[in-house]
């Protein structure tokens, strides 16, 4: 099947739905039981007729002067016999209310009889005949019909017969003209007070708003058909009725049209507004006859080709696309065009009364596929909304895994350049340290004169460098506790050698953050460079090592590493040689403070470094 092929036959089958659907609202005619009497002969007068006449029902009476609102209709039937159950008269259709009076006793009425008249067009009337009412032989019916000012009154075929009969199908077509167009009300203006909330949630989407506002509209115009006492005079209450007919043409079939195809089409949009206004104020303004044929004859047609433009609009672009929903929307277009289209020819009097107005049926088609066309945009949010999850998701995982393996490749990065720092540390720090010891011990060993003792010194103050070495590497560098416990086993030796005690006060210090082993190399040599001193040039006879964690002034806490001996001493700082120079250097490079103190009691080296 070609592209055409297919558009026709979407098109076709979309409409053709809504048509077939719309038929029983077109057709649809209150049929009498076949128990009762069915009265379609009739004599009929006015108040202003010389004579009565005969006519045949359905009657519709526009002939009389306007003037005239009342006519009687007098209708006969023959009963061989009196029936033994309740009877009743059923009016199926009239334009406005009735009186009924059977062989002179008043039956009832429907309403107010005088201006302005019940209005009972769309309702279908019963009258329970009393006890005593029918007689046997001919029995004369009158029926006394109130019309309203617009000059056309209507009497449909008169039933009399079983009472359970004619009652079962009088509610049966109230049911379906009363209670069901009211039910389409209420469920128009609920659906406004939804897409109201919805337009202002999504306001850049003004279709939704004018939508909101078309429906209300139409709602407030729907209550005429269900008022039967009017609170107002019949030009003012049907002046409201046409004009807010001419407001939901205008909002419908043109702003809603535009914004939901997102046309831009201002000037347009302020002239037909322009005549919308021009049109209610001179209508308005009319005398009765006249207000009635302009609203019959001029607003209503041109109600209809507001709607008609609206429709010729989505039609056209729904052709050109091929797009189901604009199909969807021209379909319910369609229904108010057809239905509207039915009205105005039941006004001008050419389709029979007795369907009456059919257009607010068209609203139940018109907000069901609304509601359609929102379920489907709603559905299909929610399944891109499962698409882009789903995408979203396999982004995160692709992203995951990319972030994983560049965090591998910048961990192993990151090992590399650590292990590349710390082999240059070491290598500089063999360099300084025991490389330097090395060279020294070379020399001596060149120089003949160098005695074995002094060789031996110096190649143990390489190797010792080089336990200190090992000593920083072996310990985790953030615990001071452990660290200075393998500097005691390297240094009490030693000292026992040179006859020092050492009294050890260390307490548990636990981690120092980012104190690596390059660090603790430099605190090692701070400590290992103080006790050489000792051993060297204090005579001491008794070492203190104590390792303290406290607040510091200020905020904060420090370790104190603090080395004391009983020794003599010296005078100045500039005595401490070169050593002590190196020591302050170190202390410097790993940010502690470094402080030295020496009398005739002894010295005391204090290092402190900061927890945080």
């Amino acid at each position: 099947m070609s592209g055409l092929a297919r558009r026709v036959a979407l098109a076709a089958l979309v409409y053709l739905i809504v048509l077939v659907a719309a038929s029983p609202f077109l057709l649809y005619r209150l049929e009498p039981p076949d128990d009762a009497l069915v009265l379609t002969q009739a004599q009929f007068e006015t108040s202003d007729s010389a004579a009565a006449r005969s006519v045949n029902l359905p009657h519709e009476w526009r002939e009389v002067p306007d003037e005239s609102i009342a006519a009687l209709y007098t209708l006969g039937f023959d009963l061989d016999a009196l029936p033994d159950e309740a009877w009743a008269v059923a009016l199926p259709t009239v334009r406005y209310t009735a009186a009924v009076e059977l062989n002179g006793v008043r039956i009832g009425d429907a309403g107010r009889m005088s201006t302005p008249v019940a209005r009972n067009a769309r309702r279908a009337l019963i009258f329970t005949l009393p006890g005593g009412a029918l007689r046997t032989g001919i029995n004369e019916l009158r029926i006394d019909l109130r019309r309203a000012p617009d000059g056309i009154g209507y009497l449909d075929r008169v039933l009399v017969g079983p009472q359970f009969s004619l009652s079962s199908r009088v509610t049966q077509h109230n049911l379906l003209r009363i209670t069901l167009p009211t039910a389409i009300t209420i469920l128009v203006l609920v659906m406004s007070g939804v897409i109201g909330l919805l337009a202002y949630v999504r306001r850049s989407e003004l279709d939704y708003f004018y939508y909101c506002l078309g429906t209300l509209v139409w709602a407030l115009h729907s209550v005429a058909y269900f008022v039967t006492d009017i609170p107002v005079s019949d030009r003012l209450f049907d002046w409201m009725r046409f004009t807010t007919m001419g407001l939901f043409a205008y909002l419908g079939g043109v702003l809603y049209v535009h914004r939901y195809m997102q046309l831009r089409l201002v000037n347009f949009e302020l002239r037909v507004l322009l005549l919308v206004a021009v049109g209610a104020v001179a209508m308005f303004a009319l005398d009765d006859p006249e207000f009635y044929t302009f609203a019959y004859y001029g607003w209503h047609p041109f109600c209809l080709l507001m709607a008609g433009y609206g429709l010729s609009r989505l039609a056209q672009r729904a052709w050109h696309r091929s797009d189901l929903e604009l199909h969807v929307i021209a379909s319910s277009a369609v229904a108010l065009t057809v239905f509207g289209t039915h009205d105005l020819l039941t006004t001008w009097g050419v389709t029979p009364w007795h369907r009456g107005y059919v257009l607010h049926y068209a609203m139940a088609y018109a907000l069901g596929l609304f509601c359609a066309v929102l379920l489907r945009r709603f559905v299909s949010a929610l399944n891109e909304a499962e698409r882009l999850n789903r995408d979203l998701e396999v982004r995160v995982h692709e992203t995951r895994t990319e972030l994983d393996r560049t965090f591998r490749e910048n961990q192993q990065l990151e090992n590399r350049r650590v292990v590349s720092e710390e082999r240059d540390r070491i290598m500089r720090d063999m360099h300084d340290g025991m490389g330097g010891q090395l060279i020294t011990t070379l020399a001596l060993i060149d120089d003949k004169s160098t005695d074995m003792p002094q060789i031996a010194q110096s190649l143990r103050a390489a190797l010792q460098d080089l336990r200190l070495m090992i000593d920083s590497l072996d310990v985790a560098g953030e615990d001071i506790t452990t660290m200075l416990g393998m500097f005691r086993s390297r240094i009490e030796p030693s000292l026992t050698a040179h006859n020092i005690t050492l009294n050890w006060q260390v307490e548990p210090i636990g981690e120092i953050p980012d104190f690596g082993s390059a660090k603790a190399l430099h605190v090692l040599r701070i400590l290992q460079e103080a006790v050489t001193n000792v051993m060297k040039h204090a005579h001491a006879t008794e070492v203190s090592l104590s390792a303290k964690d406290r607040a510091r002034t200020g905020g904060g806490r420090q370790v104190t590493i603090e080395l004391r001996d009983n020794g003599r001493g010296f005078n100045s700082p500039r005595d401490g040689g070169r050593g002590l120079s190196n020591m302050k250097s170190r202390a410097l490079n790993i940010g502690a403070m470094l402080d030295v103190t020496s009398d005739e009691d002894g010295t005391i080296v204090s290092l402190k470094l900061r927890r945080d």
